[in-house]
């Protein structure tokens, strides 16, 4: 089953950073109920909290900001409550050119297979399915051939595949 990219979902204005939006592309899903299901793994993993306490009045108050900095780990438990997968991409493994990672230019015109990848290059994340890419800064999917950070190094490629 081929996934299909979707628009980034914001409401009110919100901020969408790359994890959120990537995850909001592939299921649809808008980017403040995204960052409470990677704000409550946080909180269930141990690492994060809801909650901020106030030392002027002594109150505790929830915390409604934005998700900056997601984990491989965070977007797969996220992308798995939506009913998505990702592992790493034997078929678009990045192949290095002169011993550094190709750029995210050569890597699409060197890559044989054309499904949903999620791309981490420059520390940012990016989706790529066969003509189409998304990310944050796109806010929906655009022709590969006018996406920005082409230049930046691919770390890794990861295949998304629906559960």
């Amino acid at each position: 089953m081929e996934i299909e990219l979707k628009p980034i979902t914001k409401v009110k204005n919100e901020t969408a950073w790359c994890g959120p939006s990537i995850v909001s592309s592939i299921t649809g899903e808008p980017i403040g109920k995204i960052n409470e299901v990677i704000k409550a793994q946080r909180v269930r993993h141990g690492y994060g909290t809801f909650l901020r306490f106030n030392w002027h009045s002594g109150d505790e108050h929830e915390v409604r900001q934005a998700v900056k900095g997601t984990s491989t780990r965070e977007i797969k438990l996220c992308l798995n409550h939506y009913g998505f997968d990702i592992n790493p991409s034997c078929n678009n493994a990045p192949k290095k050119t002169k011993g550094k990672e190709p750029t995210i230019s050569q890597w699409l015109k060197q890559r044989t297979v054309r499904e949903c990848n999620l791309v981490s290059a420059g520390h940012h994340w990016q989706l790529v399915q066969g003509v189409y890419f998304c990310d944050s800064f796109t806010g929906k999917p655009v022709i590969v051939s006018v996406a920005p950070h082409q230049r930046a190094r691919v770390r890794a490629i990861y295949k998304v595949t629906k559960l």
